[in-house]
């Protein structure tokens, strides 16, 4: 019982010499194909899901901080965390909006009083 679906693949060869083998793929691959499974989404809630983006984004950008002092901004695992730390954001704001969680934007509270000033 699991999150995940299982997949088998059964390669076989057509030389007289493997015969035995192949057979034996082929029995394997026809049992295997009776078993049945049923993957199940995790229920998880929204909140849950961006504490752990959150989590994700904080291990990143302490990593990246700590390549930074050590001056090995040019090796490719600190590239990589970057992109890692790119994609992360992007789920971030992915979630905010597709749940509508993402923060009020107060770009139109011009004297900075906020509200609705008439």
């Amino acid at each position: 019982q699991g999150n995940s679906r299982t997949m088998s693949i059964v390669t076989c060869r057509s030389d007289p010499k493997h015969g035995d083998q192949t057979l034996n793929s082929l029995r394997f691959g026809q049992r295997a194909g009776r078993i049945t499974n049923k993957a199940k989404l995790a229920a998880v809630s929204v909140e849950s899901a961006l504490g752990a983006v959150k989590s994700a984004l904080d291990a990143c950008e302490r990593q990246m901080k700590a390549m930074e002092e050590r001056g090995n901004q040019h090796l490719k695992v600190y590239a990589t965390l970057k992109t890692r730390h790119l994609e992360l954001q992007q789920r971030q704001r992915e979630l905010e909006v597709d749940f509508g969680m993402q923060e009020e934007d107060d770009d139109d509270d011009v004297d900075g009083r906020g509200g609705d000033q008439r």
